[in-house]
């Protein structure tokens, strides 16, 4: 899609924060307490626990474009979830793709097609 050509031109605007300087970082996530820094691809959000076993939520920039979470293992399993939209690492869900907005685009486009076709006529005022 567009999206990573429109990122490498405007960037992304990604929340920064980590739950072992600033606990409103935490889910669920405060989002007036910060501010988004400019990222060049996408956002993350991960979180898992720390080699010490206190739970850590981390969101901040990520190398890689889309919409995805995955588990990998980082000290103990980290559930990091990645996302290509401004503040999209804002809450603890697996990001939005924009799949769904498209998809309700093209329902629109083709109610107004059958419409158009079958000369159903509407006064826009």
């Amino acid at each position: 899609m567009l999206q990573p050509a429109i990122n490498e031109v405007f960037g992304v605007k990604c929340y920064h924060c980590n739950t072992q300087v600033n606990k409103t970082c935490n889910d669920p996530f405060k989002k007036d307490s910060f501010e988004g820094k400019e990222c060049p691809k996408g956002c993350m959000t991960q979180s898992g626990n720390d080699p010490d076993g206190y739970f850590v939520v981390n969101r901040g920039c990520s190398d890689m474009y889309g919409t995805t979470c995955v588990d990998r293992p980082l000290h103990t399993l980290a559930h990091t979830c990645y996302c290509s939209t401004s503040l999209c690492n804002s809450d603890e869900h697996e990001p939005r793709s924009s799949a769904a907005g498209v998809a309700n685009v093209i329902v629109v486009l083709r109610v107004l097609k059958w419409l158009y076709l079958h000369d159903v006529m509407f006064d826009i005022v």
